[in-house]
């Protein structure tokens, strides 16, 4: 599970591009939350917890297969939003 969660960590960092102290702490910052959430899903809601793993590795080899592109994109404004509404 934690090398499921540090890879997609290490995939969403690479496709978001900040400036500055940003960008040196958004792999930490990413890796917190995706670690915190997995950890509560898995605590309230194993089932969950479970298929968060599953879809992190179909994303994950859909990804690397090239077939991520829009949606890698997407997912990296919308990071990218809320990161700059919690500032």
């Amino acid at each position: 599970m934690n090398e499921i969660i540090e890879k997609l960590a290490v995939n969403f960092d690479s496709k978001i591009k900040l400036k500055g102290i940003a960008e040196l702490l958004d792999g930490v910052i990413i890796h917190t939350a995706l670690k915190i959430g997995y950890d509560t899903l898995k605590g309230n809601h194993p089932a969950i917890a479970k298929e968060f793993i599953e879809l992190a590795e179909a994303y994950l080899q859909a990804d690397k297969a090239g077939m991520i592109d829009e949606a890698a994109d997407l997912l990296a404004a919308i990071v990218k939003i809320v990161y700059k509404v919690g500032k």
